[in-house]
């Protein structure tokens, strides 16, 4: 049919002022490769080289359907009478897109190598995606010269969609912390091709994007920062989203933060028997061992009518620079500033003339 069309053409051109032209070299016609994600649209790139002396193109792109679908061309360099069509069978647009143009005057791209034109595509499942030439059916993919008569020799290059090489991958998922009320926390992620990071937090059910804040910093980095966590945020999820060159992000594992305290310390007075006269030790007790702990002050309050205070005795060796007075008559002050902990505060040393209990006065 593209023979019968070009004799006709050719039988015009002695009256048009044109003659016969010599193709030089054998035409290639490529499709090109590009990178794309789900949901983008891409340009698919038709290039030509030696492509001089063409009055005439008639291609058949075919493409899986099911994964992209065409949309339509732009920046072509054939003007004129130019088709290029998705044909439909029963309103279902079919695996293929047919191009045609002829003219009489051959065509100019650029100096015989450049862009015929673009084919745009929209992806709608995850590439590799071939586009390819049907070579199978003879005449599908033809060029003819200015005489009308198919150039022989054309070499036709199939191309495709897919996937970026900048694909985000994680390496090394964020992993529980737990630390003490008041202190810092971090989590951290390792990923590949990553352009950017996202940290969120799971609350009510959704995850929820985090801010910059007095509580959180990083959040658009590999590293979110938690300071001087409070026990509200004790059991907190955390995930990162990570993207890379496709819009989809890829997400981290979720990570838990604990926020552990300090347990109540009971501090308790010992009952001991005496009689008059005697000399008792009265021992001042902690219930677990205090960690971290700068300094003790303790008041305790007893029965100055009865008792006599007279010193302290046997103090924890971290508390060698503990101090008690009594000042005042029937209060005992207890002081010590250090960095150590102990299990056994001290003894509470008074003289007993009857049986009466101690307590603490604030």
């Amino acid at each position: 049919m593209m023979k019968n069309l070009f004799l006709f053409l050719f039988a015009l051109l002695p009256v048009l002022g044109y003659s016969p032209l010599v193709q030089a070299q054998a035409p290639v016609v490529a499709i090109g490769s590009v990178a794309g994600c789900i949901g983008d649209t891409v340009d698919v790139p038709l290039n030509v080289t030696n492509f001089t002396n063409i009055c005439a193109v008639s291609l058949e792109i075919n493409f899986d359907s099911s994964a992209i679908r065409f949309v339509g061309f732009n920046n072509s360099s054939l003007t004129g009478n130019l088709i290029v069509n998705n044909p439909a069978t029963g309103g279902i647009p079919q695996s293929r897109v047919l191009v045609s143009w002829f003219s009489l005057i051959p065509a100019v791209v650029g100096s015989g190598s450049g862009l015929m034109m673009n084919l745009r595509f929209a992806i709608q499942s995850a590439p590799p995606r071939p586009i390819t030439f049907n070579l199978a059916v003879p005449g599908q993919c033809e060029l003819a010269d200015i005489d009308g008569e198919v150039i022989a020799g054309v070499l036709f290059t199939n191309g495709g969609i897919t996937l970026p090489t900048s694909v985000a991958a994680i390496s090394n998922q964020p992993g529980n912390q737990s630390v003490a009320a008041g202190a810092n926390a971090t989590f951290n992620v390792t990923a590949t091709n990553a352009l950017s990071y996202q940290w969120q937090q799971l609350t009510g059910g959704l995850w929820n994007n985090l801010s910059n804040s007095a509580t959180f910093a990083g959040v658009t980095t590999n590293s979110l920062q938690l300071n001087a966590v409070t026990p509200a945020l004790n059991g907190a999820i955390f995930r990162v989203g990570v993207q890379g060159g496709c819009p989809a992000r890829v997400f981290s594992s979720a990570c838990t933060l604990t926020v552990t305290q300090a347990g109540n310390v009971d501090v308790a007075i010992g009952t001991t028997a005496g009689c008059p006269g005697d000399t008792i030790s009265l021992p001042v007790s902690v219930s677990s061992v205090v960690s971290n702990a700068g300094g003790i002050a303790l008041g305790v309050i007893y029965p100055a009518a009865n008792l006599t205070f007279a010193g302290v005795a046997n103090r924890a060796s971290a508390l060698s620079s503990l101090t008690a007075s009594a000042s005042t008559p029937g209060q005992v002050s207890i002081a010590w500033n250090s960095h150590n902990s102990a299990q056994r505060v001290c003894n509470y040393c008074s003289k007993r003339n009857d049986v009466y209990s101690a307590c603490w006065y604030a």
